[in-house]
């Protein structure tokens, strides 16, 4: 797939159940984003190949692929394979890296969840009027995402079937699940892999022992319960968010000690009304 300046390029994956024949056409110029995007879809389709069926459930293959998307970008990776001429391991550097993966998969989470929470509550009827519909989707993005719309809305717009994955009826919750299961399976293949320290340093690239672990829960598909599914790789048959505060357990930290510096609250106000405060 040949793109210009003027076209925007998205990766895609186009599978053959029949033959395990796969093409990606990705973008023919090398950036960040279309770097890591690659080696997402390609995780999805190494997915696919061992188990030849969908996953356990629709935050497992998502899972996997922002799982390797984020481990193929650490400064350790990136050395490892000759994209850093050198290894700094300092605090700023941590911090930096902490952070940049910290916009991109926890401040994803209430997003995600609100459209399903929305499209739920309609369909449950939760929303009588229908003109009531559009106000309510703003009110859950104010009060647990914190932001509110740009412009005046009326009972004439709705703004969240604009989304892709709520008009064409795809979930949105599986983004969700995702960003959870991504740090537990981070934390188990670390382990499988031997290495020592924190999990945002570990790179398991190259190890067998962590590529086997992988391929058992790959290889069961939605063959059995997902429960089943991630007791083969973690041992734990419930998702947990204990292995994603500990990989950004500096971040908070440093968070902490600089909204207590600057004398900042963490929150924000919903109609007037201070909402969602946190432990600071």
């Amino acid at each position: 797939m040949l793109c210009d300046d003027d076209f925007v390029c998205d990766r895609r994956r186009y599978p053959s159940y029949h033959t395990l024949a796969f093409h990606v056409p990705c973008v023919p110029y090398w950036t960040w984003t279309t770097g890591c995007g690659c080696e997402q879809e390609k995780t999805v389709i190494h997915f696919v190949s061992q188990s030849n069926r969908e996953g356990a459930n629709d935050g497992f293959h998502e899972a996997i692929g922002e799982l390797m998307s984020m481990c193929v970008s650490t400064p350790k990776h990136l050395y490892n394979i000759g994209l850093l001429d050198r290894l700094l391991q300092d605090n700023e550097t941590t911090i930096n890296f902490l952070f940049q993966k910290a916009l991109t998969s926890i401040s994803t989470l209430p997003f995600h969840y609100i459209q399903d929470l929305w499209r739920w509550k309609a369909f449950r009827g939760d929303y009588p009027d229908e003109t009531m519909w559009n106000d309510e989707y703003w009110k859950l993005s104010e009060e647990l995402v914190g932001i509110h719309p740009p412009i005046p809305r009326t009972s004439e717009d709705l703004d969240c079937p604009s989304l892709f994955h709520i008009a064409q009826d795809a979930d949105m919750v599986r983004y969700f699940v995702r960003t959870i299961l991504q740090f537990q399976f981070a934390e188990s293949l670390c382990k499988a892999a031997g290495q020592e320290g924190p999990v945002y340093e570990c790179d398991f690239g190259g190890s067998t022992k962590a590529g086997e672990r992988l391929a058992a829960m790959l290889q069961l598909g939605a063959s059995k319960p997902w429960p089943d599914a991630l007791e083969t790789l973690t041992g734990g048959r419930t998702m947990d968010t204990t292995a994603m505060r500990k990989y950004f357990e500096p971040l908070e930290k440093w968070l902490k000690a600089t909204n207590k510096a600057n004398g900042d609250t963490p929150g924000w106000t919903v109609k007037g009304l201070y909402k969602a405060k946190v432990d600071s």
